[in-house]
């Protein structure tokens, strides 16, 4: 059969009557070959490319819809399936195994469909427009895997918003937020995964956390999963860098919308989870190979945990979803409106994820109205469409809430400043007021006889060595040079690669002729 035939095939199901098309390889060339065999698989109606690989789309046990990456052996399963392969006179024949491998290892993979994600969720554009049709949308590339239906006004009114809102905070009645704005930052963590389609920018992090153990904040999280996916949240586990970073971009090449990171301790954030806040791909290497793939952030991110401290750049970057209860037992509270709430939730999910989308689309519908709220770095799409619904429709503003996760925070900020002070009082102490290096810090710290120790209290609190040595202390130095701490900024005043950089404290601000500040309190 020739190649200009090949948009006649169609993809055959094993119905037990029709037959195969037939395609005869013998005399082919091998990039023919691939290009006949690349046209036939794009007609499997589960079959996709994304981020330069090969899935299908598959639903698990759980309920959840995700991907497979398929191997090479499934591609010859769907070629077989699909057409009679044929060799000259060699008659029929497996197709080959060489087939497979290339559409593999191929990077673009012309006629098949690019997928951006699966969502369990009817997709909403940012003119308010809703896509209930279950399918593929070949116009977003977004997979809807169907199973629920939504019922939204045309032109819903803020008065219909404000209903929504109360039928979404019914279901959590019973959990003691810290605030109001904690409870407006839950409502926006609802709605914050169904806008991923709305705008292009990026979402914060969703910051679940309480006084105790056992007052509800993970079950807050998964509440919203129930309602977005329809399914419980698949989370993962605090651990090392490299590993959560493997965890993260497998989430991702999944499509996964909503991930959580389930009971965080000590100080948490990392240059892995600052970068996926804030970019809309995600690049890395894949598991056991040393190709770069580059997948689609669509993903909105959850940690939840107990009196959570943040990384400072994390903070920046979070909601701050907060519980406080005062009872000294609270796992042993009653009275509940909802006894068996997942259930509850699982049974009215069309009409919670109605609501939500009725928030945005009256506020979309309403024009968007700019409200008085403040920017929000890197956030700003998001800030204006959620946190605008919100404050529109009588909620406090969510991200006010970012302010107390900045100051938990600042236990490292502390410490910086510090070192920044610290270092003017040994300065003084020792008459170093040019500057002083790293090493005649540590003679007098460890063999002289200063008094100041505001110096060393921040730098042995910082350090995970209680030894004090030269190379520790600029090493900390380096991590606080030329950052503003009220007023006054440490600077390298004098690079010398044999006796030492020459490092000193000096007023902030006072551009090629800084002056030395005064000691703190001086």
């Amino acid at each position: 059969m020739s190649v200009h035939a090949l948009p006649m095939i169609g993809w055959l199901l094993m119905d037990g009557e029709q037959e195969k098309e037939t395609i005869d390889i013998d005399g082919m060339a091998f990039d023919v070959m691939i290009d006949t065999a690349e046209t036939v698989i794009a007609k499997h109606p589960s079959l996709f490319q994304k981020s330069g690989e090969l899935v299908n789309i598959v639903r698990q046990r759980s309920g959840m819809v995700g991907f497979n990456h398929i191997h090479s052996s499934f591609v010859r399963y769907l070629l077989s399936k699909a057409v009679s392969w044929v060799d000259g006179e060699k008659g029929m024949i497996h197709p080959p195994p060489s087939i497979g491998r290339c559409l593999l290892e191929k990077d673009d993979h012309g006629p098949i469909k690019h997928l951006r994600t699966v969502v369990a969720f009817p997709p909403m554009d940012g003119a308010g427009s809703i896509c209930v049709e279950e399918g593929y949308n070949k116009e977003t590339e977004v997979y809807f895997s169907g199973g629920v239906k939504v019922t939204v006004k045309d032109k819903p009114t803020k008065e219909d918003a404000q209903s929504a809102i109360a039928e979404l905070l019914d279901i959590v009645v019973d959990f003691p937020f810290a605030g109001e704005n904690h409870k407006a930052a839950w409502i926006a963590a609802v709605l914050t995964p169904l806008t991923r389609f709305m705008h292009s920018g990026n979402f914060p992090l969703a910051v679940f956390q309480s006084n105790g153990p056992r007052i509800g904040k993970t079950r807050l999280a998964k509440i919203i999963s129930l309602i977005v996916t329809g399914a419980d949240c698949p989370f993962i586990l605090q651990t090392n860098q490299e590993e959560e970073r493997k965890r993260m971009l497998s989430f991702l090449k999944l499509g996964r919308s909503i991930g959580l990171i389930d009971n965080v301790t000590g100080e948490y954030g990392g240059a892995n989870l600052a970068a996926i806040l804030t970019s809309r791909f995600f690049e890395d290497r894949t598991l056991g190979h040393s190709k770069m793939v580059v997948v689609s952030n669509d993903c909105f991110w959850m940690v939840s945990g107990n009196n959570i401290i943040l990384a400072p750049d994390i903070s920046e970057r979070s909601l701050n979803v907060r519980l406080q209860c005062d009872d000294e037992r609270p796992n042993l509270r009653t009275g509940w409106k909802h006894e068996d709430l997942f259930k509850h939730v699982l049974d009215n999910r069309q009409a919670l994820l109605s609501a939500a989308m009725t928030i945005l689309k009256a506020y979309i519908t309403a024009g968007k109205p700019k409200q008085n709220i403040p920017q929000f770095g890197s956030f700003e799409e998001w800030n204006d469409l959620v946190c605008g619904a919100l404050v529109w429709a009588g909620m406090a503003n969510p991200t006010s809430t970012r302010e107390e996760l900045e100051q938990e925070a600042d236990i490292h900020r502390v410490t910086s400043c510090g070192l920044v002070d610290g270092w003017l009082e040994l300065q003084a102490e020792l008459g170093k007021f040019d500057g002083m290096t790293a090493r005649e810090a540590r003679d007098a710290l460890v063999d002289g006889d200063v008094k100041v120790t505001e110096f060393r209290d921040a730098l042995l609190e910082r350090s995970q060595s209680r030894m004090i040595t030269a190379a520790v202390i600029g090493r900390h130095l380096r991590t606080v040079k030329d950052i503003n701490f009220g007023g006054r900024v440490l600077k390298c005043v004098e690079l010398d690669s044999k006796k030492g950089n020459k490092w000193a404290t000096v007023a902030a601000k006072q551009g090629e002729k800084d002056v030395l500040a005064e000691p703190a309190g001086g």
